[in-house]
């Protein structure tokens, strides 16, 4: 058995020489953010239950005693998805190195070819990125966070980003063409940023995957050699792969219901298409039934993204005593935008049904550190404007 050490240390050397450490048979690694407030902290400790508590200041006893990982077990990825709960994804040292080498493989990456790591290492796109430069010997740019002037500077081959950051990078006019190759994950990528950034000669990638696929296992809607998808009859996306954790740390409930014979049972749903593509249409709790009809948050969120002037856009249920559940559409923009043209347009292309009933425009949408959308903060904005009954 295996001790378990969490770290909460940003990006850097420090965290790179834990996790090599890990990969070659020592402590198993919990990496954490360092920014988390105490009792957020103290929850998650109590909840996954660490031998040591690694941060810049030296080693701290944890609240509870540790518990033994398995021998092959070398990390955990605390996520806690939509509840706010936080789950320890474990993941063997066999799983985090064959999703590193698929990814080498796919891209035609070697050692000659540096990667830049401006994604915090406690979540899986950044802790692989970490795992691909040790597993090729590649150099690695570290970044302790996501800077587009450091972006622009770096000679590295390979970054990872989610939308904002691409967004980000291409306001600030950063030369995209420069790399081989841009891996874009975390969240739907809207087709207008797509056609944006390769008209400035981004080479993009899109990745899906998760903590619990060891990261991305699907590139551009295919699956990596090994890597099988498959739709359930609730059409939720089911993974089997070589790269998949062996289950959620201290928790067989929640191991039982997500991990079975079939494989990953994800939060997403999605469809193959006839050439054998991916195509991801949303999360399962992203389906928002209102009055009585089932409407997908991802579909009318594609509908808005299009809309003119709009920038960003996300679509959730809030609860309403006439209809169980009314569309909310939050958008940021830089022009007017006319509610009763956007109800509209969604109308048209999809249903009424779809059509918001709620609509805030706000400045910038909640994120988390990991530049991913903050769906907490988002279910707790403040009730916009209301289209009359």
């Amino acid at each position: 058995m295996r001790e378990l050490h969490a770290f909460l240390l940003p990006n850097g050397p420090r965290l790179v020489e834990a996790i090599q450490d890990a990969l070659a048979g020592g402590p198993a690694i919990l990496p954490l953010d360092p920014t988390l407030p105490a009792s957020q902290l103290e929850t998650i400790l109590t909840t996954l239950r660490p031998h040591k508590v690694v941060t810049r200041q030296g080693a701290l006893a944890p609240p509870l005693p540790g518990i033994e990982v398995s021998p092959e077990t070398g990390a955990v990825i605390c996520t806690s998805g939509s509840t706010g709960r936080p789950k320890g994804v474990v993941l063997s040292t066999d799983a985090l190195i064959t999703s590193a080498s698929l990814t080498l493989q796919h891209l035609n990456a070697d050692h000659s070819m540096g990667w830049m790591c401006s994604l915090p290492a406690h979540y899986i796109a950044g802790f692989q990125i970490i795992v691909r430069t040790l597993l090729c010997q590649a150099p690695l740019e570290i970044a302790q966070k996501f800077d587009t002037a450091l972006v622009a500077r770096t000679p590295s081959a390979f970054i990872s980003v989610v939308p904002t950051m691409l967004t980000r990078l291409l306001d600030a006019e950063v030369d995209l063409s420069r790399f081989s190759r841009i891996l874009l994950g975390g969240a739907p990528i809207p087709e207008q940023l797509r056609t944006r950034a390769e008209r400035h000669g981004a080479r993009l990638t899109s990745t899906y995957g998760m903590a619990e696929t060891a990261g991305g296992c699907v590139y551009d809607g295919e699956p990596l050699p090994g890597v099988r998808i498959s739709t359930d009859y609730e059409d939720r996306i089911v993974i089997k792969s070589p790269t998949l954790a062996t289950g959620y740390r201290l928790n067989a409930a929640l191991t039982t219901q997500h991990f079975t014979d079939e494989g990953f049972h994800t939060a997403d749903v999605g469809e193959i298409t006839s050439d054998g593509h991916l195509r991801v249409r949303g999360r399962v709790d992203d389906v928002i039934i209102t009055g009585g009809i089932k409407v997908a948050a991802g579909e009318i969120g594609a509908v808005i993204a299009e809309y003119p002037g709009i920038q960003d856009v996300e679509i959730f249920g809030r609860h309403d005593d006439e209809w169980g559940q009314r569309v909310v559409a939050v958008i940021t923009t830089k022009t007017d935008v006319s509610f009763a043209d956007l109800r509209k347009a969604v109308a048209t292309a999809l249903s009424p049904a779809h059509a918001p009933k709620e609509l805030l425009i706000i400045d910038t949408l909640p994120e988390l550190a990991s530049g991913k959308l903050d769906r907490i903060a988002l279910r707790t904005l403040p009730v916009g404007q209301i289209w009359p009954k």
